[in-house]
Order: C-alpha cells, then structure tokens, then sequence
C-alpha cells in the first residue's frame, strides 16, 4: 500500500534494524526527495554502530551498505575463530 500513502508531510526517513533491498530504497528515495539514511546499531552497543548519510545514500553504490563506523567505534570482519580480517 506504500504507493497508495500520502507522504508529502515526512522530510527525512531513517531506516535500520535489518537490511533493505536496494530496489526498496530506490523506490523510497523516489518517494522522499528529503533523503533518506540508514543506521546500524544492536541492544549490546548503547548506540549506533554504523550510518551513512543521505548523500551517501543517494549513490546507488552504496544501497548494500549500512554505512561507516560512527564516533568511537571500531568495525572490523572475523573469521570464524575470532580473528580480525584484513
């Protein structure tokens, strides 16, 4: 039903939580000419982990991206032993 919604009143969307498709951001960008961003964060850090900002958003090369590490905290990739990746 989101096509059927009036939305004209919202100026900036955030989505996080769980991945989108990068076709659904595209058709909520279409949407929200204000921009959208996303952020990243999980109840085991008391706050966000990751964003990434509507400019950044607007790359269609970024869409799978949940953005870069915010303020104070540090991202890194492990394998299955607990080892940091480069």
């Amino acid at each position: 039903s989101f096509a059927k919604r009036d939305v004209s009143s919202l100026r900036h969307l955030q989505y996080g939580a769980a991945p989108m498709p990068p076709d659904r951001i595209r058709e909520a960008r279409a949407k929200f000419p204000g921009g959208i961003e996303v952020i990243y964060g999980q109840t085991e850090a008391p706050m966000m982990i990751t964003c990434m900002t509507a400019a950044e958003m607007a790359d269609d090369a970024n869409l799978a991206s949940v953005g870069r590490a915010t303020l104070l905290m540090d991202v890194a990739i492990m394998d299955d032993k607990g080892r940091i990746l480069p």
